[in-house]
C-alpha cells in the first residue's frame, strides 16, 4: 500500500536530504513531500492526506508540537515522528503525551530515522488490518442477527424459561426492537397452499416476502419482530409504539393496537395473493400475553389454526371462551402437557450427558410430579413419557457401556414393563 510521508524542517539542507534519502529506498512504497516550515506543511496537509509526518520540533512561527495539533485535527490517524538537534526531556515528554510515534535526535543518523518511519508504516498497516478484521466481524454479526433472532424467538415460543434480566440482555444484543418488560400481542400466519414441490429457495422467498409485507403494513403504529416457526407458519410479536407505562390506560392502548392489526390483515392477505399467488390464514390473540405465557397462548393459536377452526384465507380472533368448550379444551390441555413434558425430557437428557446431577434430579422430580397430576384420560401420554424416559436411560447406559455393572444391582428388564411401576 502506498503511503504519503511529509518531511518538515526549517533547514532546507536537512529537508532536501531526507526527501532524497526516502525516495531512494526501493522497499518503501512512499510518496515523499518536503516543507521548509510548519506553514508550508499546513499547505500540504490541506491538499492531500498525509500518513506520516517527520518534523523538526524547534521551528520559527510554529513549532513541531503545535504542528502536531494541527495534523491531528486534519488527519487523526497520521503518525508523527519528531526530529530535533536537542536532547530536551520536556519536548520528549510532550511528544509522547500527544501520541507521537517517535522522538529522534538528528545526531542519531539516517538508519535510525529510516527505521522510525518503517515502524510508523508498520503501525499503520496493523491498524488497517485490525480495522478490516473488526469490520468483517461486524458484518458477519449483522448477517447472523436475523438467524439468532429467529432462534431466540423460537425458544420463547417453545416455552424456554428466561428471567427478565436475561431477556433484557438478549433483546439488546440481538437488536430486537421490542420491550422485554411489556406484554406482546401474538399474530400467527399460515400459507394455506404450501406445496411440497416448492424448492427451498422458493419457500424462503415466500416466507421472507410475507414477513416484509406484514412489517410494512404494521410498523407505522407498532414495533414488530417475526420468525419463521416451521413449514408454512410465521409468528409475529407485536407491541404498540406508544408503549404502556405506569398510569397509562393500557386497555385502551391494546384495544387500539388489536383493532389496527385486525384492520390490516385482509389487505395483507390481498397483497400476498397478488404478489405470490398465496392465500394466508391468520390467528391474532385477543389480548397481549406476558412473555412467560407466550408458549401457552401460542400453543392454543396453533390448535385453532391447525385443528379445525381455520379455513383458507380466514382471519380468526382467538376467543378463550370459544376455545374452552368441551373437547377443544381437553385436547389443548393434553397438547400443552405433552409438549412441556417433552421439553423437560430433552433437558433431562442434556443433564445426563453433561453430568449435572443436581439439575437432573430436579427435572426428573418435575416430570414425575407432572405424571402424578395427569387425569385418567391421559394414560396414553403417560405411556409415551415413560418409554421416552426408558429410551434416554438405555441409550446412556449403552454409550457408557454400563449395562453389566448396573444389571448386577437391579433388574433392568423392569424398564420395559410399565406395570411394574
Amino acid at each position: 500500500m502506498m503511503y504519503r510521508l511529509l518531511i518538515v524542517d526549517d533547514e532546507p539542507i536537512i529537508t532536501d536530504g531526507l526527501v532524497e534519502l526516502f525516495k531512494s529506498i526501493d522497499d518503501l512504497e512512499l510518496d515523499v513531500y518536503g516543507a521548509y516550515s510548519a506553514i508550508d506543511a499546513l499547505n500540504w496537509l490541506n491538499k492531500v492526506k498525509i500518513d506520516v509526518v517527520l518534523t523538526d520540533i524547534c521551528m520559527p512561527d510554529m513549532d513541531g508540537l503545535k504542528l502536531q495539533e494541527e495534523v491531528n485535527k486534519r488527519w487523526p490517524r497520521c503518525k508523527i515522528i519528531f526530529l530535533t538537534g536537542y536532547s530536551n526531556f520536556e519536548f520528549a515528554k510532550s511528544a509522547i503525551r500527544n501520541n507521537s510515534v517517535d522522538y529522534i535526535l538528528k545526531t542519531e543518523g539516517d538508519l535510525v530515522i529510516v527505521d522510525s518511519v518503517k515502524k510508523a508504516i508498520k503501525s499503520l498497516d496493523n491498524e488497517i488490518r485490525n480495522e478490516v478484521l473488526i469490520r468483517k466481524a461486524k458484518e458477519d454479526i449483522e448477517r447472523a442477527i436475523p438467524i439468532l433472532q429467529r432462534d431466540y424467538l423460537i425458544d420463547i415460543l417453545n416455552g424456554a424459561e428466561i428471567p427478565l434480566e436475561d431477556r433484557r440482555q438478549q433483546f439488546n444484543q440481538l437488536q430486537l426492537n421490542l420491550d422485554p418488560e411489556q406484554p406482546v400481542l401474538l399474530l400467527l400466519g399460515r400459507c394455506d397452499r404450501w406445496k411440497a414441490s416448492f424448492s427451498i429457495a422458493k419457500k424462503n422467498q415466500f416466507i421472507y416476502g410475507i414477513q416484509n409485507i406484514v412489517k410494512e403494513y404494521l410498523k407505522v403504529s407498532t414495533y414488530i419482530a417475526s420468525c419463521h416457526f416451521q413449514g408454512p407458519s410465521i409468528v409475529w410479536f407485536i407491541q404498540p409504539r406508544e408503549l404502556v407505562r405506569q398510569g397509562d390506560d393500557d386497555n385502551h392502548i391494546w384495544e387500539r393496537t388489536l383493532a389496527f392489526v385486525q384492520g390490516n390483515l385482509d389487505v395483507i392477505q390481498d397483497k400476498c395473493r397478488e404478489l405470490f399467488d398465496l392465500t394466508i390464514s391468520f390467528v391474532v390473540d385477543r389480548q397481549p400475553a406476558e412473555w412467560e405465557s407466550v408458549y401457552e397462548r401460542f400453543t392454543i393459536m396453533r390448535f385453532m389454526l391447525n385443528r379445525g377452526f381455520g379455513l383458507e384465507q380466514e382471519i380468526l380472533l382467538m376467543d378463550d371462551s370459544r376455545i374452552e368448550l368441551g373437547k377443544c379444551n381437553t385436547v389443548i390441555k393434553k397438547d400443552l402437557q405433552r409438549d412441556m413434558l417433552h421439553k423437560k425430557l430433552q433437558l433431562l437428557k442434556n443433564c445426563l450427558e453433561n453430568g449435572e446431577e443436581k439439575e437432573f434430579a430436579q427435572i426428573l422430580k418435575g416430570i414425575i410430579d407432572s405424571i402424578k397430576e395427569m387425569e385418567y384420560n391421559m394414560q396414553n401420554i403417560l405411556m409415551e413419557i415413560y418409554y421416552s424416559l426408558v429410551t434416554i436411560f438405555v441409550t446412556h447406559i449403552n454409550i457408557l457401556d454400563l449395562w453389566d455393572k448396573i444389571a448386577f444391582d437391579m433388574d433392568l428388564n423392569k424398564l420395559t414393563q410399565i406395570d411394574n411401576h
